[in-house]
């Protein structure tokens, strides 16, 4: 809308005008521009033609509905969000133009990489485009230069390079030491956010009796210094079941989930969940049976315009 036909609406609809004082501000760009664009608006020859302007944004907004659209097939079809790890997991088999079909076109690409960095971090705010091409240059090394592959970390997210059991994989930037918060004395039945970015739940059996039993979620690094022993040999078990461990990059952002149980004695705590698979070492009996631990991530893929350049 041009402001003469705002002004119009605004008096047809009985509604009182505001100016704002700083549009006047000579000291603001966006004033000098608005003053530029008044002053040569009407000149058909101008650049800031108004008319030339308005036909430039439309054009931009098609641009923009267009990139939109590849970016959604895109995801749809090379992009794996998994809920319960809080990763994204994007396809690295090279097309022609010697890039994954998402990162072949740099405005798509820009795109795809921003959705995926803000699902994970689930910071609140839109990623930087400076982020972004950080995570970019290291697709150009990777692609561009064979045998160059390197993680890159960048707005609270790791991008691990491609391997023979996953695409690009982007995780949780791995925590500093006692940065993640543990959760702790937790009724059953209830759900907790951890990191900012994990909803974590645990349910029981309405049968069983639970006023003795809480249970806390802890970051990796915390939970090994308290139960080493029975985490490591979690991550024996599963080695030698051959069941998926996720990289080492991932699995420090994991929470460890405890159950404490209060009885007559000392009261004991047993971790129930590492590394994403359920601990079964507890004492039989000890951990009440039917208690269920979920996890499921908050992240939201970006809106269209949510990159800050």
């Amino acid at each position: 809308f041009q402001k003469e036909a705002l002004y119009e609406i605004c008096k047809t609809q009985g509604i009182r005008w505001h100016e704002d004082a700083s549009n006047r501000d000579a000291r603001f760009k966006r004033n000098r521009l608005r003053q530029l664009i008044s002053a040569k608006g009407s000149d058909p020859k101008s650049p800031f033609n108004a008319d030339s302007l308005l036909r430039v944004c439309d054009s931009m907004q098609g641009h923009r509905e267009f990139i939109n659209q590849a970016v959604g097939r895109h995801l749809a079809d090379n992009a794996k969000f998994d809920t319960a790890l809080g990763t994204v997991e994007l396809a690295a088999a090279a097309g022609k133009r010697g890039f994954p079909q998402w990162a072949a076109n740099a405005a798509v690409r820009e795109r795809v990489l921003a959705d995926a960095v803000g699902w994970v971090n689930c910071k609140g705010h839109p990623p930087e485009l400076a982020h972004l091409q950080q995570f970019s240059k290291a697709l150009d090394s990777y692609y561009k230069q064979p045998g160059v592959a390197m993680s890159v970390s960048a707005a609270g997210v790791t991008a691990i390079p491609p391997s023979s059991r996953h695409g690009w994989l982007f995780c949780r930037q791995a925590p500093r030491m006692a940065e993640i918060e543990p959760c702790e004395a937790l009724a059953l039945g209830s759900s907790v956010v951890w990191d900012k970015r994990l909803v974590v739940s645990v349910s029981w059996p309405r049968s069983q009796p639970v006023g003795s039993v809480t249970w806390s979620v802890y970051s990796l690094d915390d939970a090994m210094r308290r139960w080493h022993g029975p985490i490591s040999d979690h991550r024996n078990r599963l080695k030698l079941a051959r069941k998926r461990l996720e990289p080492r990059m991932v699995q420090v952002t994991l929470p460890v989930v405890c159950i404490r149980i209060a009885g007559a004695g000392e009261a004991q705590t047993y971790p129930v969940l590492a590394l994403g698979h359920t601990i079964e070492s507890a004492p039989d009996g000890a951990v009440p049976a039917g208690i269920d631990v979920a996890v499921r991530a908050l992240g939201k893929l970006a809106s269209a315009n949510e990159i800050v350049r």
